[in-house]
């Protein structure tokens, strides 16, 4: 009943639209693993339009990749908080929600980034394992990202094609460590972090902000940082980068990568049909969002 009363509040005064079947279940943020699984299958083959429709068209273009997130933190039900604790809470998982894009017309390769949480200067300092720092150890040792297609102007119609969970490997602690090191030595010897560690395979750091650092435009830095050397260093987040992250989809997927120049790729045929196969015992969408009919039927994977 709280379920059905949020919906229709939303409905009248957020503008969020739902069909008509309001007796859908989400699985909530403590949820088994098998309960995140078996919703996750469900998504592929379908699109955002397909879990809620909400009108996008007038909205601020920097924000929408936040809107699509809650989206799908909707569809899992997941309040839109700033809880510290994992997005799944029983599992231990951090919800991430990642873009392809088309290259070449034939391949896949992630649109962006995958961000995982402010940088803290002093913790940095202060801290020798990168699996101590607080942001790393709750927002990047537990992931579950769910891939879509960016493709178009629509995104209703954005489809998603794959999801996994990853954790770094134990051979990648190493290396992992070797990448902090690099990024603390900075801080330590009050270098401002910057592209130099851009050479960093796995964990990078990325500006967190649309300001002018270079002419210390305000929002650019942190104030009151606590970092041991620099008055106002920059605002930047720990970041994983597309050309690992193209390695991890491959990986999960068991798809050949691509070489092409310096960048690597996924075919789009053979990731479309490791979806299709995937989805083919998958439970309905229904059992999970509220959605017409016309939206229940997986819709045609050969994109």
């Amino acid at each position: 009943m709280i379920k059905k009363f949020i919906k229709i509040y939303k409905y009248i005064y957020m503008g969020v639209c739902y069909p008509d079947d309001m007796d859908a279940s989400p699985i909530g943020r403590d949820a088994s693993i098998e309960e995140i699984e078996a919703a996750s299958d469900a998504l592929l083959g379908h699109t955002f339009g397909d879990i809620v429709t909400t009108d996008l068209s007038g909205a601020d273009r920097t924000k929408v990749k936040g809107q699509l997130g809650e989206l799908l933190e909707n569809y899992y039900g997941m309040a839109n908080d700033n809880d510290p604790l994992p997005d799944f809470r029983a599992a231990g998982l951090e919800l991430k929600c990642k873009p392809l894009k088309i290259s070449y017309g034939d391949y896949f390769y992630p649109k962006e980034p995958l961000s995982v949480g402010m940088i803290d200067y002093s913790e940095v300092a202060e801290t020798e394992y990168w699996r101590d720092i607080e942001k790393l150890r709750k927002k990047f040792l537990n992931l579950l990202i769910v891939w879509f297609v960016h493709d178009g102007d629509s995104r209703a119609d954005f489809p998603f094609i794959w999801w996994q969970s990853w954790s770094p490997h134990e051979h990648m602690d190493e290396q992992i460590q070797e990448e902090y090191e690099e990024i603390r030595r900075q801080v330590l010897e009050g270098e401002h972090l910057s592209e130099t560690e851009a050479g960093n395979d796995i964990l990078q750091t990325c500006p967190k902000h649309n300001y002018d650092f270079a002419n210390d435009e305000p929002g650019s830095f942190v104030v009151n940082s606590g970092h041991p050397h620099l008055e106002k260093p920059e605002r930047r987040s720990w970041r994983i980068p597309t050309r690992f992250l193209v390695r991890m989809l491959a990986d999960n997927a068991n798809l050949e990568l691509i070489d092409r120049g310096r960048v690597q790729y996924v075919k789009k045929d053979a990731l479309w049909k490791k979806s299709k196969d995937r989805a083919t015992d998958a439970e309905s969408i229904s059992r999970f969002v509220s959605i017409g009919d016309a939206q229940s039927e997986l819709r045609d994977f050969d994109r």
